[in-house]
């Protein structure tokens, strides 16, 4: 019985480490929430319409065996930046996407904007008293990771954006991909994607971003665009 439980225990093990080895991460960030609402519009918040596109998106995704989603909130709380970013830095998710709702003074403005980091250049100076190798070392390695950060977020973006273009009922001009350094992208460890989903400011994309049938066709266009960059980089 003993060997039978130890066999059990090492199956189970085994097991846990084919699904997270094999298996893509992905933590969901729906901006604001709870006592910060983001823009507004009369009675449309950006909190709460955020929210409900990322759980459509994080519905959709989580239904490819291959996904697991984590996410900093699933209804209105409020999280400070740093919350959201210390949660997603436990996890060590293989994206980070944060969604939104943009405004302008433009009331002109509209269409989905989306956001990978800024540069962040590496300091090849050696600081004096540190052993020359060893810390020319850590910088070559640091600047390659956050090249790589960079690049995979930037496909990221790319692959949804050509999922919009290809696949979008609903015309929207405005498509942009961007780079800010936006905390939530600078900060995060690991390749990272803000969305501002539409202008709340814009009155026909307001009543769009409301629609349930717009949110179903955004996630949608969003998740796929998601899951054609996850197959690209396998």
């Amino acid at each position: 019985m003993a060997i039978f439980k130890k066999s059990i225990i090492c199956f189970l093990i085994s097991f846990i480490f084919y699904i997270n080895t094999f298996a893509y991460n992905i933590f969901i960030d729906p901006g604001h929430g709870g006592t910060d609402r983001g823009a507004v519009r009369g009675s449309l918040i950006e909190s709460q319409i955020a929210l409900t596109i990322s759980n459509l998106v994080a519905k959709k995704l989580s239904a490819q065996k291959e996904i697991i989603i984590f996410q900093s909130r699933t209804e209105d709380s409020t999280l400070q930046l740093k919350e959201r970013v210390d949660l997603s830095d436990k996890i060590s998710p293989d994206l980070f996407i944060s969604f939104h709702i943009n405004s302008s003074h433009d009331e002109r403005a509209k269409g989905l904007e989306l956001y990978f980091p800024a540069d962040k250049k590496v300091d090849f100076n050696l600081k004096k008293g540190v052993d020359a190798k060893s810390n020319l070392s850590v910088l070559i390695m640091q600047d390659y990771l956050n090249n790589l950060k960079l690049h995979k977020s930037k496909f990221a973006a790319e692959n949804i954006l050509t999922e919009r273009q290809t696949e979008g009922v609903f015309t929207i001009q405005k498509r942009k991909i961007l780079q800010a350094p936006f905390y939530v992208l600078s900060r995060s460890k690991v390749p990272s994607l803000l969305i501002e989903l539409g202008f709340l400011t814009n009155k026909k994309e307001a009543q769009l971003l409301i629609s349930q049938n717009y949110q179903e066709q955004l996630a949608q266009e969003i998740s796929q665009g998601i899951i054609n960059y996850i197959h690209s980089i396998k």
